[in-house]
């Protein structure tokens, strides 16, 4: 009994060691290539966006490797943030922990981002967001690359084109109070448009839960002209649905960089609203005219985000082949020097985490 007795206690404590260490504290699986995590909303609000960023790095993925004949082999790892900050960053972190990924591109707009990022810059891994904006981001640090220019640089060149391009002395801002990006590109567009001499004559603040027809009534009352909307294309377009089937004449509307996909287009014209909005790639140039063909459609039915995403994804495999030590802060630092003519236009890093591009009033 004595002996039966010590053996099912190391039994025991066997099956806890192995149960500790298969479950509690999961080891990457090591991999002889390099893993690149992807992690972008491929359900959610913005399933469409997601799923064409996606698209579009893995074209990028494999240019690379013709393109760049010192680049390691690439595994990629692709993962779905549901349009959350919350889920971006668990998935970030499961593909740290189990999957061994020292490298991410992802984060399809700023929420995420700002999930996904603080994750990266908590555990030394590199991430590089394509299209989220959020002045917080600057401030992460060498762990976080930032592929266009902040929201405080948008909002800045916005203000200037709509006091002296569009000649726009006042105008309504509508701002959602459940989203950082619209929040803080706001703040920064209403702070240069008054420096500029604009004046802010209505200031309306909403979320998922507002009834739009009121919002809209309160800001037709203060008798705007034109009307800012710094918020994503989910949220965006029910607010210019409603507003276009109202009888009477409509505003001017100006929008962010994320008003850059056609089925945000395709609505306004058919509404028959006259918009603007800033953006960061030009759709008539040719080399936009060839990736669109490339991914599938017309220049015009391709978003701006797919642009980016790939350019993002090809300065990210260009800076991991220069680089002598595949480590994330070394790649960082070549990346961080790196310049690209990609199909979104020109990208310079100056030995900064964001670069400078040209903008475009769209």
């Amino acid at each position: 009994m004595k002996k039966a007795g010590l053996l099912s206690v190391f039994l025991m404590i066997g099956f806890a060691l192995i149960w500790g260490t298969s479950f509690t504290h999961p080891v990457p699986v090591e991999s002889p290539s390099i893993r690149v995590g992807i992690i972008l909303s491929l359900s959610g609000r913005n399933t469409l966006v997601g799923k064409e960023m996606k698209q579009a790095m893995e074209l990028a993925v494999a240019d690379a490797k013709k393109t760049f004949p010192a680049l390691p082999a690439i595994e990629v790892v692709t993962g779905d943030d549901r349009g959350t900050a919350g889920e971006a960053a668990r998935v970030t972190l499961q593909f740290i922990k189990e999957k061994g990924v020292k490298f991410i591109v992802g984060g399809s707009g700023s929420n995420q981002a700002l999930g996904m990022a603080r994750i990266c810059r908590e555990r030394d891994v590199l991430c590089i967001t394509p299209s989220a904006t959020h002045t917080e981001l600057a401030a992460m640090g060498d762990s976080v690359i930032r592929f266009l220019p902040s929201n405080n640089a948008f909002a800045r060149f916005l203000a200037d084109s709509a006091l002296n391009q569009l000649a726009f002395r006042e105008l309504a801002v509508l701002r959602n109070s459940s989203n950082a990006f619209s929040m803080d590109l706001a703040s920064a567009f209403m702070k240069h448009y008054q420096a500029g001499g604009g004046n802010v004559i209505a200031q309306e603040t909403y979320d998922p839960n507002t009834y739009l027809g009121d919002l809209i009534a309160r800001v037709v009352k203060s008798g705007a002209k034109a009307v800012f909307i710094p918020d994503n294309t989910a949220s965006s377009l029910p607010i210019l649905q409603v507003w276009g089937g109202r009888s009477g004449p409509k505003p001017v509307f100006l929008g962010p960089d994320s008003w850059s996909v056609p089925s945000l287009w395709d609505t306004v014209r058919s509404l028959g609203l006259r918009v603007y909005f800033v953006s960061y790639y030009d759709p008539t140039s040719e080399a936009w005219r060839v990736f669109s063909q490339r991914m599938g459609g017309a220049p015009e039915k391709i978003s701006g985000f797919a642009g980016v995403a790939y350019d993002a994804m090809m300065i990210l495999l260009s800076s991991l082949a220069r680089s002598e030590a595949k480590t994330p802060r070394a790649v960082s630092r070549v990346l961080q020097k790196s310049r690209l003519d990609g199909v979104s236009g020109g990208t310079v890093f100056s030995g900064k985490t964001t670069p400078s591009r040209d903008l475009y009033l769209l």
